[in-house]
């Protein structure tokens, strides 16, 4: 197997050559049974996902006490224009406590304004503040820059393309309704 060796942690990691393909057909199948943990496709996305996690402007998150999901939240936040915490953890497939605490961290820090739900008064509302919708799109101007070099390295054929496998992995997978409350293990 060759090996390469991580910059950051001079750890040998495994290069991409050795991940064995699937041709599609029925009796192609045992290829599964032989991929060893690195060379699961939910190990590699789960990998990608904490590196452009940590590519992340966190000074900039810092600076204004926020964590990234915070951030996220916040995102989110901006597009809906009007939110509660069980319709964005639906949306964000996170877990109720972990947008509550985030909607709390926003609240207080001044990025969006919480209200009581007029249609149940037992649930409360969101929206994001003059001060959220300014960090947003300061956040936005450094996400883009990271999408293009994401583009440039794929090609926009590749990337689109990405995407498109992403957004279906998510709709097939995501969690439904009654996943949302469930703890992570």
């Amino acid at each position: 197997m060759k090996r390469q060796i991580n910059k950051g942690t001079n750890e040998l990691l495994p290069d991409v050559s050795d991940v064995a393909t699937y041709d599609g057909s029925p009796q192609d199948m045992s290829v599964f049974k032989a991929l060893q943990q690195h060379e699961f496709a939910t190990y590699r996305i789960s990998v990608l996902s904490r590196i452009f996690d940590r590519l992340a402007d966190r000074r900039l998150l810092k600076k204004r006490g926020l964590s990234l999901t915070d951030s996220r939240v916040l995102g989110h936040l901006y597009i809906n224009k009007l939110a509660t915490v069980r319709g964005l953890a639906l949306e964000m497939h996170m877990h109720r406590p972990q947008i509550s605490r985030a909607m709390s961290t926003l609240v207080r820090r001044g990025y969006a304004r919480k209200k009581n739900d007029p249609l149940d008064r037992r649930s409360a509302v969101f929206t994001i503040s003059a001060k959220g919708n300014k960090f947003y799109a300061e956040m936005m101007t450094n996400s883009h820059d990271r999408q293009k070099s994401i583009a440039e390295c794929l090609g926009v054929d590749g990337y689109n393309e990405l995407n498109e496998i992403l957004r279906t992995l998510i709709d097939i997978f995501g969690p439904h309704d009654q996943d949302i409350d469930q703890p992570i293990d």
